[in-house]
C-alpha cells in the first residue's frame, strides 16, 4: 500500500488550536530561520504572539556570536537585519513584542540598548539616577517598556529596578526603586528578570552575602513586592506569565548543578531535571557535573520550555551526560523531548539544543544545528493532526488501518 506523508501548511498554525486549555499541541512542523544579509548563522531569542521572531544572524561563537546583525522573521523563515546604529559594529534583537517593538543591543563600540518601534524610530535610554551602567541584558514588555536592574547602594549588587516607557519626545524613566528590601540582581547568565505581559517585572533574586533570595514579583503600578520562585544563593527569572507562573534556573538544594524551576500560580515549586534523572533531580545523577537545566519562557496556560540535557545509565552505576535538547512541559504531559512532537520529516536531522519562548498559540522558536551542521534558529508551529494519521507516526499507510481497527474493535469504556 502507497504510504502518503502528511503535510501541513505553514499558513495553518492558528488551525491547529491554541496552547490554552488544550496543554501541549499535538504536533507540529519546523521552519528554518535563514540568515539574513548572507550570514551563516541564525539564533532566535523571543517571538511575539503574532509569530515575529526576534533574534540574530551572523558568525557563531563558543558562547555568543562573533559578529551578529539584529534581524527579525516572520513563520516563513525569511530574516529582515536591522540597521546598525551608533557606531556599533554588532547588533542582537533580544525581545520583540506584539506591536513590532523590538529591544536591540548594540555592541562594538559604546554598548548601548534602544528599542525600534514598528515604524522604524530607534530610541534610546537615558540612564538612570541611581547608576551610569545599569545591567542591560534588559526586557521589553507588550506596552513597549523596558525594565533592567540597578546598583542602588554601590554594595553586593543590584537591588533596585529601572523602566523606561515610550513618551512622544521617546523614551523616558517611568519608575526607578530604591533599595527593595532584599538583594535583587544579574542572575545566572547575567539575566536580570523578565516582565509579564501585564507590565509586572519578575527580578532575579542574587544573594552576594552568601544567603539566600528569591525572585522578586514587582507590580509598577502598586509598588508591591512579593516572591516568585525558590529561594537559592542565585534563582534567575526568565519567563513569567500575568497568570502567575514564572519559571527560570537556579542554584539547586538537590544538585550541584543549577536546575530548571517552575513556580505555579499557587506558590509551589517544582525542579526540572535532566532526562534519565528523576524529577527531584537525584535519581543517581544530582552529583553528576554538568547535569544543569533551564526553563526559559512560559505562556499564560504555564507551558514551558527551555532545555535539559539528557543523562544514560550505563547499568552499572556509571552516569554519561548526553546532548542537551530543547524541551516542552506542562502540568499534564510533564517533561517532552521537542524533537518527538514533529512526525512530518522537517526536524530529519536537526538537533534541537533549546527553545527560548513560547506564544499563547504554542508556537516555539528555538536553536539547534541543521543537518548541514551549521547553527540555526528554528520556530515550530503547531499542526493539525493529520485524520488518517491513526498512529501518530507522520505518515498514512496500512499500519494506520489496523490501529484503526485495533481501536474500532476495543471499544469505549
Amino acid at each position: 500500500m502507497t504510504q502518503h506523508f502528511c503535510s501541513g501548511a505553514v499558513g495553518l498554525v492558528m488551525a491547529a488550536g491554541s496552547a490554552i486549555g488544550q496543554g501541549i499541541p499535538e504536533a507540529y512542523t519546523l521552519v528554518e530561520l535563514v540568515p539574513a544579509a548572507g550570514q551563516p548563522n541564525s539564533a532566535a531569542l523571543g517571538v511575539n504572539d503574532v509569530n515575529e521572531v526576534a533574534g540574530w544572524s551572523g558568525l557563531a561563537g563558543s558562547s555568543s556570536p562573533v559578529f551578529s546583525l539584529a534581524t527579525v522573521w516572520g513563520t516563513d523563515g525569511i530574516g529582515t537585519d536591522l540597521p546598525l546604529a551608533f557606531g556599533a559594529s554588532s547588533s542582537v534583537a533580544q525581545d520583540i513584542n506584539t506591536s513590532g517593538t523590538v529591544l536591540i543591543r548594540y555592541v562594538g563600540g559604546t554598548e548601548q540598548v534602544a528599542v525600534r518601534t514598528g515604524n522604524g524610530s530607534v530610541l534610546t535610554l537615558p540612564d538612570p539616577a541611581s547608576d551610569s551602567s545599569p545591567t542591560f541584558a534588559a526586557r521589553l514588555s507588550e506596552a513597549g517598556e523596558v525594565g533592567a536592574i540597578v546598583d542602588t547602594d554601590g554594595f553586593f549588587g543590584d537591588d533596585g529596578i529601572v523602566i523606561w516607557q515610550q513618551r512622544p519626545g521617546g523614551m523616558e524613566i517611568s519608575l526607578e526603586t530604591g533599595f527593595l528590601g532584599v538583594l535583587i540582581g544579574s542572575g545566572f547568565g547575567s539575566d536580570p528578570g523578565t516582565f509579564a505581559p501585564d507590565g509586572t517585572f519578575v527580578a532575579s533574586g542574587d544573594d552576594a552575602s552568601g544567603g539566600s533570595a528569591h525572585p522578586q514579583s514587582f507590580d509598577p503600578r502598586t509598588g508591591e513586592t512579593t516572591e516568585a520562585g525558590p529561594a537559592a544563593d542565585i534563582s534567575s527569572a526568565r519567563g513569567a506569565s500575568s497568570s502567575g507562573w514564572v519559571v527560570g534556573t537556579s542554584d539547586s538544594s538537590v544538585a550541584v548543578e543549577f536546575l530548571a524551576f517552575v513556580a505555579r500560580p499557587d506558590g509551589s515549586v517544582l525542579e526540572l531535571a535532566a532526562f534519565g534523572c528523576d524529577e527531584s533531580g537525584t535519581g543517581g545523577c544530582a552529583l553528576l557535573s554538568g547535569v544543569g537545566t533551564d526553563a526559559l519562557a512560559v505562556n499564560e496556560a504555564g507551558i514551558v520550555v527551555g532545555w535539559v540535557p539528557r543523562v544514560l545509565d550505563t547499568d552499572d552505576g556509571v552516569f554519561l551526560l548526553d546532548d542537551s535538547v530543547a524541551f516542552i512541559w506542562s502540568e499534564s504531559a510533564g517533561t517532552v523531548e521537542l524533537s518527538t512532537l514533529i512526525p512530518d520529516g522537517s526536524a530529519d536531522g536537526w538537533q534541537l539544543d533549546e527553545a527560548t519562548d513560547i506564544t499563547n498559540s504554542g508556537v516555539v522558536v528555538g536553536n539547534g544545528i541543521n543537518p548541514d551542521g551549521q547553527q540555526r534558529g528554528f520556530i515550530l508551529i503547531p499542526r493539525p493532526r493529520c485524520a488518517g494519521d491513526v498512529n501518530a507516526d507522520g505518515q498514512v499507510s496500512s499500519a494506520d488501518f489496523f490501529a484503526w481497527v485495533s481501536a474500532f474493535q476495543s471499544g469505549c469504556d
